[in-house]
């Protein structure tokens, strides 16, 4: 009988999960959800290079205030500002949408994080386990644009007011 436990051998690595690097994707479509008390937007992207990682959804996720705008400093406004181009207008709606086309991006894994003392710190994994594959940043758009911004009416603006 050995002496060893089930949790002592490695795990093997998920033949359906793409490694970490970059990659081409596309968007497909986003929504917010509401996960641990905070607001999230979780926008799908599909991976298009050819080979065995064509067609798998990868996700992109960014908090958001429970009301109000995102900060100018937060992760979301920042990439909605390098997709669309430039910064929003006041009464500009920042849907994800701005972020539909081809994308370059730097897909990597999750992993656990806690608040301490008003801070996060990055948790190192347990012995044996594997963070999700999700997506880092969008590092370039590869094809594709940004569709015109809308104001909070909802109607587009023209091109000349875009920035």
């Amino acid at each position: 009988m050995s002496d060893y436990r089930d949790d002592d051998w490695p795990v093997a690595p998920d033949p359906d999960k793409p490694k970490p690097g970059i990659y081409e994707v596309a968007y497909l479509r986003s929504r917010i959800v509401e996960r641990f008390k905070r607001r999230v937007i979780e926008i799908d992207f599909e991976i298009i290079e050819s080979g065995q990682w064509a067609k798998k959804i990868v996700k992109l996720y960014f908090s958001i205030p429970l009301t109000g705008s995102p900060s100018e400093v937060s992760k979301y406004y920042l990439a909605w500002c390098k997709a669309s181009g430039g910064t929003p207008k006041r009464g500009d709606r920042m849907t994800p949408h701005v972020f539909a086309g081809y994308w370059r991006a730097k897909l990597g894994l999750s992993e656990r994080v806690t608040t301490a003392g008003g801070g996060i710190r990055k948790l190192e994994k347990e012995k044996g386990e594997v963070g999700r594959i999700r997506i880092d940043h969008l590092i370039e758009r590869v094809a594709g644009s940004a569709p015109r911004a809308s104001s909070r009416r909802g109607k587009a603006l023209p091109p000349d007011e875009l920035r």
